[in-house]
């Protein structure tokens, strides 16, 4: 029998290997799990899956089983794991097929591995975090730090902005930087009159969480707000580059690149969003469009016909694509009806799809 955990470290590690974005979250889980103490041994990787005491620890088990086969691959090598496997099959265990095939016992590649691990995790995520609150060990770490953390979140709830920033930059300043502390204090930032300063906050959060998405998405919020749509383009990129679950990002590049005319980023905005979500009408409206594109008229019109099916008077930014679609597949009715629509909304919008919507709106009947 072949332990659970090889089996689906060993799926994880192959999607992880074909897309990185699928793995965006395990360090992050990890890492958590670790400053809690709650990562498990290699040789208690199968009991991660049989006795996992919550869904999120379920999650940190098929992650720390990708981590471990993906260690046992990079270090041992691929034809190795193969004979393991095939070791499985004629009954052996584990510690056996260690020693075997990979020349070590169970406990010196356990040691080796954890040593890997947490040169990983360190990588990708650092700086100071804060205890976890309620009982166990790790929240009984709680300091001089926390309190200023749980000060500063308590002003920011009370819209105590100045007193949160003032607490934040207190809180950096006395070894508590990190990326908890610079998220807050760019969140507080842009609550008020020096919202801009939040970037170089949200860029100092990356440094600490390379996969996390959130920085991105505030980034690309600044820029947003600063009309500058060259940034909001390119903090977007990276955004879909880590995440192959989250629509919105994907669905705000693809206006993006289609009101500007990047078609190299549409192409990349379009396949991420067509792996998300395939059937939503952002989606569908450039399908459409490369139809009508193609010389398939009636095909474009039926795509076009599902999207705009529930459209209604939103997401804006969907409503903008769907009615460039409909241009392009000769619905001029249906696109003037939908950009008129569209600038009701069109507050969020850069220069560019303002423009476009301008123009279908005043177009011919």
């Amino acid at each position: 029998r072949v332990p659970r955990w090889f089996t689906e470290g060993l799926s994880e590690w192959e999607s992880e290997v074909a897309d990185p974005s699928w793995a965006r979250e395990s360090a992050e889980l990890l890492a958590a799990a670790q400053r809690k103490g709650k990562l498990r041994k290699l040789h208690e990787l199968e009991l991660a899956f049989l006795r996992a005491e919550s869904p999120v620890m379920m999650e940190v088990a098929y992650s720390e089983a990708a981590y471990a086969i993906r260690y046992l691959g990079e270090t041992y090598g691929l034809p190795q794991l193969i004979k393991i496997l095939e070791g499985y099959a004629e009954g052996q265990s584990t510690e056996a097929l260690f020693e075997r095939h990979l020349g070590k016992g169970m406990p010196a590649v356990e040691r080796e591995f954890e040593t890997w691990l947490k040169s990983q995790l360190s990588k990708k995520v650092s700086g100071w975090h804060p205890a976890p609150e309620g009982g166990g060990p790790a929240a009984a770490k709680a300091g001089p730090r926390d309190e200023l953390y749980r000060r500063a979140l308590a002003q920011a709830r009370e819209s105590d902005f100045d007193g949160a920033s003032r607490t934040l930059q207190q809180l950096i300043q006395q070894d508590g930087d990190g990326y908890p502390a610079r998220m807050l204090l760019a969140e507080v930032l842009l609550q008020g009159p020096s919202w801009k300063s939040a970037k170089k906050h949200l860029e100092r959060a990356r440094s600490f969480h390379v996969e996390a998405i959130e920085p991105l998405v505030k980034l690309a919020e600044v820029a947003r707000r600063a009309g500058d749509v060259t940034a909001e383009k390119a903090v977007l990129k990276d955004a879909i580059e880590i995440d192959a679950l989250s629509l919105d990002p994907a669905a705000r590049l693809l206006m993006l690149a289609r009101v500007t005319g990047d078609a190299a980023l549409l192409d990349q905005a379009y396949a991420r969003a067509t792996e998300i979500a395939p059937l939503h009408p952002i989606t569908l409206a450039i399908r459409a469009e490369r139809l009508a594109q193609g010389g398939d008229a009636a095909g474009a019109g039926a795509v076009l016909q599902r999207a705009t099916r529930g459209l209604d008077e939103g997401p804006v930014d969907t409503v903008v694509v769907v009615a460039l679609a409909a241009a392009a597949a000769g619905k001029q009715a249906m696109a003037r009806e939908l950009a008129t629509a569209a600038q009701k909304h069109a507050d969020s919008l850069p220069r560019e799809a303002r423009q476009a919507l301008e123009k279908l709106a005043a177009s011919s009947p």
